[in-house]
């Protein structure tokens, strides 16, 4: 909650009496943040990182080894909600978009694969970026009675730049019968002649 400014009219607004305005709007602003500060302690997104990791243990949250702070904070923060939630196909969309992977699909009864997988369409690069990250979620928050795959894809965007055409085109067909004297008698040939011109 925000703290209302204090205001006076006009003829009140300097002075002595602003000078006590600004004083009292100024002490209790450190009230608020007094008041403010055991809350933030428990919160993992402001919290000191000692405090956090004092968090992660209760929660049985484990830090990876290149994983980013905010990535660590944010699994801490909300451990309950994915431990709840984990298994359910919308608990894996709200975890992945929380933990910044928002494309990542699922697919459930797959042709001509097992009742039991479930295949996680992933970038080429999710892997890369923290090599443990998925690998340990789904271990974690997977239901024990399904077996997740990965099926990667690259996204390649094909541009095309649009262009006007204008062509216009003509042909010909000749058919002639040509007269070939040879020995010992004069044979008939028939030829046909194609062309065509483009232009554009």
């Amino acid at each position: 909650m925000k703290l209302p400014e204090i205001k006076f009219k006009w003829w009140m607004g300097r002075g002595e009496l602003a000078k006590f305005a600004r004083a009292l709007q100024s002490y209790w602003g450190h009230v608020e943040a007094a008041l403010k500060m055991p809350l933030e302690q428990h919160d993992p997104l402001t919290a000191p990182l000692g405090i956090v990791d004092m968090l992660a243990w209760q929660r049985d949250v484990k830090r990876l080894g290149q994983e980013p702070e905010d990535v660590y904070r944010i699994r801490v923060a909300h451990a309950y909600t994915f431990a709840r939630e984990g298994g359910s196909k919308s608990g894996w969309e709200d975890m992945f978009d929380k933990l910044g992977y928002p494309h990542i699909a699922q697919d459930e009864r797959l042709k001509e694969v097992d009742w039991d997988v479930i295949s996680l369409q992933i970038r080429d690069g999710d892997l890369t970026e923290i090599p443990e990250l998925l690998d340990t979620v789904i271990r974690q928050y997977g239901r024990t009675c399904r077996r997740y795959q990965y099926t990667t894809y690259i996204e390649m965007p094909i541009a095309a730049k649009p262009q006007a055409i204008e062509a216009s085109y003509e042909t010909t067909h000749i058919t002639t019968r040509i007269n070939v004297p040879m020995l010992p008698k004069v044979s008939n040939m028939e030829c046909e002649y194609y062309t065509a011109i483009v232009k554009g």
